[in-house]
């Protein structure tokens, strides 16, 4: 059984805003929280709380919090952020929380990209002078 693998993006203004990057990822690690909605990454939920009116939003809190809060942490694996999304009261809270997690990954994830041709232009140079 092949796994189906699916890019994921954000609005542009929310890509622009958080120089996100969309995503792949397996169907089996997606959060889920109705039929029709469903979640493969953080930029993904980001923007689902973002758009989402206050009211369906205490509706999720209340329905799906621990829920996520235990995808965050599975997903990625950092006991601490996923504590400080569940203790979040509100919905901005919780939506500008999520927001700097994400930049931060995407700041990683930059820098892990410079080191990555740092280290193959490195090689390249070294493998130039064997010969």
């Amino acid at each position: 059984m092949s796994e189906e693998k699916k890019v994921f993006e954000i609005t542009s203004e929310e890509a622009d805003n958080l120089g996100a990057t969309p995503v792949e990822t397996s169907e089996e690690h997606s959060f889920v929280v109705n039929d029709e909605t469903k979640m493969d990454n953080l930029a993904d939920l980001v923007e689902y709380i973002q758009t989402i009116p206050e009211e369906e939003f205490t509706k999720f809190v209340r329905e799906k919090k621990r829920t996520m809060t235990n995808w965050l942490k599975e997903k990625h694996g950092d006991e601490a952020f996923s504590s400080e999304t569940f203790e979040g009261k509100s919905k901005k809270e919780v939506h500008e929380h999520l927001k700097e997690k994400l930049k931060e990954l995407n700041l990683l994830k930059q820098e892990a990209k410079k080191l990555t041709r740092e280290m193959s232009e490195e090689k390249e140079k070294s493998e130039a002078e064997k010969e």
